[in-house]
């Protein structure tokens, strides 16, 4: 019995040891999620953390005979998992920057963090637990796992700290190696490379370095240290205005202390008395005029590239327009020094960029040092790349006059270097926004031409880019073609090189959207190299087709803008072409699609567009399209609408008889009801409208609730906004097929849809083929004489609606028109009451009109006088009522 106790207190359940473990895992896990660094290896850590609790949450359930061998493990757990929570904590809230720096440190943590668990996980006393032979094998393949597991640093990380490394032991690096470092920092953690922004982040960084906390590991806080020196160069860090500040806050400092550096008044250029001294950074005095000499003839190069501050006290003492004013000295040496300084200075920063630039005439000066000689042209040829660099700057280089052409002339020489930083110079000048081309004129056309047709052939395709990205005016367009640029394009595009040959077509794409230029086009055979590319199954470049699919239909909307005068051309010579060309809509995504549909849109609308339409027939078209308008792609959809309705016009019934079954007459009818497209609804209506007049097609229409989309289409919005007119025109054409006099059944359908007071609206404000089109009234009109009382009254019903309120007038002339006065009154000898009454109450209205009073008061007046002797008492006195309006009876008489 005391055996059994002693064994009863050592069981000890597993949940009390585990439970706060795993509470404790769930939070390090939490917060591992919540990292805004190192997302994909806490992602990692996260999942092992979420198995492990699993895995716990089991082994809680379990009894455990040696509870101080799992307090152990546990103890190992918690301490791993309170580290881990800590670092994962950290990298929620600590800078950004700082913790990219330290991504190797936070990578190792993990990494160690992992190891530890996994040998905690692997000293818990699976045999006293008497766990299942699957959770010891689960936690025999986690622990595995976590062994083999490893955490990487992103490769852009890795390449930010090598240069970091790389820049403090060089320690000379410039201005735009940190300005290129900080951008990347910010790009690798998420933080916007705006300068304010990212100033901003830079800031807080350098506050959290000087936390007291940090101070006590003095290896991290002399690291940090360097890294904030060393970031401090770029431009972010420190605005224009600051540096300015800063600069003359010292030179005035400077100004009220004795000048102890000054060992004479003499100046040690000239020997004389200096009236206008100026202290040198370099702590010596010298005579103003002297030092501008001095600046004239280089020894300041050596002084720029000395220290990143010199340049900076350069820039401040406002020396660069005389640096600029120098390009104009007769002095070679001179200018090609100043050039070399400038070099120097640009390359700084932007914002000296802009400075240079914004000099009365720099940039022209700098331009013509291009003719000049060898070196000189070469140190401004540098200049005016690095200028170039800039987006401010690079409009003020393409609008000087003779530019282009002298960078063309250089890249002609032999100079491999000089041929390279033109055509780099180029490329920079090509993305000029519109305004610059525009300024530029011909100083920009007429030499980019000259380089497109004579230059070398980098030039060229340098060239061709500018003509491919800037954007140009219709008339810019125009002017290009017209001098030439056509035909070094199309050579362009027959080279064997794809990526000049994508360089062309996005050219000719450009410019080909004028339709002067699309017939010039084919008239100098650039449809035979594009049809070649269109149709070229190696190139895996489904951009460089769809672009060719581009040009193929701006060379199509061209034929269709033809005068009438002229030789008329056209895209497809052959039913062949027009096979070939169609065939491919089968095997190309939806924006080849749609420009190959838009295509053939275009060439049905041509001079030669019966031939097309004619071949798109026999080559069964209309199947590919039935199966286009079903596509989700709407733009793919609508082009495939308005071809097929274009085919529909003049076509052989047989043909859609053939292909168009009730699958797609739904397709039609769900397009007019759910699109917001005007043109795409036009079109199903259109198609609709011009379907053969087969019964079974027509029961289809019925069926799929086409009426009563007609009516939605004819009662909608403004029937005079020109996107609208069509659309009712071909609503009208499409109605006319149920108003068949031989089918009683469509025209009650009519009826009761309340189609016939939107036509008569259309009658009076409806446009010429609209009226055409509506011949519902006189068929209506036909069914008054049916014996089927029911479609007789939907029908009577209908036409009633003419006359309504302020419409008699209009009404009664129409159903003048259509003849429909005398069945009326020939319905009051209906043996229905409801019909008598209808028609007596219609006529009440019609005989107020002096004219139809005239015209048919004499055959109405026994059927009237019929009911009043039989009919009902409302009736007698309506009927009676009428007869005065016709003067038969007297209106005191006994039967009103």
């Amino acid at each position: 019995m005391a055996k059994d106790v002693i064994i009863s207190a050592s069981l000890v359940l597993a949940s009390e040891i585990l439970s706060e473990t795993v509470l404790a895992i769930s939070e390090t896990a939490n917060a591992a999620e919540e990292a805004v660094v190192q997302k994909e290896n806490f992602k990692k850590f996260s999942t092992y953390l979420e198995r492990i609790a699993f895995l716990l949450r089991g082994l809680a359930k379990f009894d455990v005979n040696n509870s101080e061998s799992l307090r152990n493990v546990v103890e190992i757990l918690n301490c791993q998992i309170n580290v881990a929570k800590k670092l994962a904590l950290e990298c929620s809230n600590r800078n950004k920057v700082y913790l990219l720096l330290n991504c190797r440190r936070i990578v190792k943590q993990l990494d160690d963090c992992t190891r530890e668990i996994s040998r905690g996980l692997g000293l818990i006393p699976l045999a006293s637990l008497d766990a299942s032979s699957a959770i010891n094998d689960e936690i025999s393949k986690l622990c595995k796992n976590m062994l083999d597991a490893e955490y990487r640093i992103a490769i852009a990380e890795e390449e930010i700290l090598e240069k970091i490394e790389s820049g403090i032991q060089e320690r000379n690096v410039d201005r735009s190696y940190a300005n290129n470092l900080l951008i990347r920092i910010a790009e690798a953690v998420g933080i916007s490379t705006e300068q304010s922004k990212l100033k901003e982040e830079f800031e807080e960084f350098k506050n959290e370095m000087e936390n007291v906390e940090l101070r006590r590991d003095m290896a991290e806080a002399l690291q940090m240290e360097q890294i904030i020196v060393l970031l401090e160069k770029a431009d972010v860090t420190t605005t224009p205005e600051e540096k300015e500040m800063k600069y003359f806050n010292k030179l005035n400092t400077l100004g009220r202390q004795p000048l102890e550096p000054l060992q004479s008044f003499y100046c040690p250029i000239t020997g004389d008395v200096m009236v206008d001294p100026v202290e040198t950074s370099s702590g010596k005095t010298f005579e103003k005029s002297a030092i501008e000499e001095w600046l004239a003839d280089g020894k300041l190069q050596d002084l720029c590239i000395e220290r990143e501050l010199h340049r900076e006290w350069v820039v401040m003492e406002d020396y660069l327009p005389i640096l600029i004013g120098l390009l104009g000295s007769k002095n070679c040496e001179i200018r090609r020094h100043s050039l070399v300084i400038l070099y120097i200075l640009a390359k700084d920063s932007d914002h000296n960029k802009e400075r240079i630039a914004k000099v009365d005439n720099a940039i022209e000066l700098i331009v013509r040092s291009l003719s000049r000689k060898v070196e000189e042209s070469k140190s401004a040829l540098q200049l005016l790349l690095e200028l170039s660099r800039s987006n401010v700057v690079r409009n003020f280089i393409g609008s000087v006059q003779g530019c282009i052409l002298l960078l063309g002339t250089m890249s002609c020489g032999d100079d491999t270097q000089a041929a390279e930083d033109v055509q780099e110079l180029l490329e920079n000048l090509s993305i000029l926004d519109e305004n610059a081309i525009q300024m530029a004129g011909a100083n920009y056309f007429g030499p980019l031409l000259h380089l497109l047709s004579s230059g070398p052939e980098s030039v060229k395709i340098v060239m061709a880019k500018t003509l491919s990205e800037i954007e140009l005016t219709d008339h810019n367009k125009l002017s290009l073609f017209k001098n030439g640029a056509l035909r070094p394009l199309l050579q362009l595009l027959s080279h064997g090189d794809i990526e000049t040959k994508k360089v062309a077509v996005k050219a000719l794409q450009n410019l080909s959207s004028v339709p002067q230029n699309g017939l010039q086009m084919i008239r100098e055979g650039a449809t035979g190299p594009l049809f070649e590319l269109l149709y070229c199954h190696s190139f895996s470049l489904p951009s460089l087709r769809e672009q060719v699919a581009a040009i193929i239909m701006h060379l199509a909307i061209s034929t269709t803008e033809q005068e009438s005068d002229q030789m008329q051309i056209s895209l497809l010579e052959s039913e062949e072409d027009i096979f070939k060309l169609f065939s491919l809509i089968s095997l190309t995504g939806p924006e080849v699609q749609r420009c190959i549909l838009q295509t053939f849109n275009a060439m049905c609308q041509s001079p030669s567009g019966l031939q097309i339409r004619n071949a798109l027939r026999q080559l069964s078209a209309v199947q590919v399209l039935v199966q286009l308008c079903e596509l989700d792609n709407h733009t793919v959809r609508t082009n495939a609408l308005k071809l097929f309705c274009c085919l529909t016009v003049d076509g052989d019934d047989s043909t859609f008889l053939e292909h168009v079954h009730q699958r797609c007459i739904e397709t039609l009818v769900k397009v007019i009801k759910n699109s917001n497209n005007v043109e795409e609804i036009d079109a199903a209506m259109g198609i609709i409208s011009n379907l053969p007049q087969d019964a079974q097609m027509t029961r289809w229409l019925l069926d799929a609730g086409t009426v009563e989309v007609i009516f939605a289409c004819l009662n909608s919005g403004d029937r005079n906004a020109s996107n609208k007119r069509t659309i009712i025109e071909n609503a009208a054409g499409a109605l006319c097929r149920f108003t068949v006099p031989t089918n009683q059944e469509w025209q009650k359908k009519v009826a009761e849809a309340g189609v016939i007071p939107v036509l008569v609206q259309l009658l009076a404000s409806g446009t010429a083929l609209t009226k055409q089109k509506i011949n519902a009234v006189g068929n209506l009109v036909r069914v008054l004489g049916e014996p089927d009382i029911n479609a007789c009254e939907a029908s009577l019903d209908a036409l009633l609606t003419l006359i309504d309120g302020e419409q008699l007038q209009t009404g009664s002339k129409v159903l003048a028109e259509a003849n429909a006065i005398a069945p009326i009154i020939k319905l009051l000898s209906s043996s229905c009451a409801r019909l008598q009454e209808k028609s007596l109450k219609a006529l009440e209205r019609i005989f107020r009109l002096v004219e139809y009073k005239k015209k048919y008061g004499t055959s109405a007046q026994m059927p009237l006088v019929d009911i009043t002797q039989r009919g009902s008492s409302g009736m007698k006195s309506l009927a009676a009522k009428i007869l005065a309006h016709l003067n038969v009876l007297q209106e005191q008489s006994s039967y009103f």
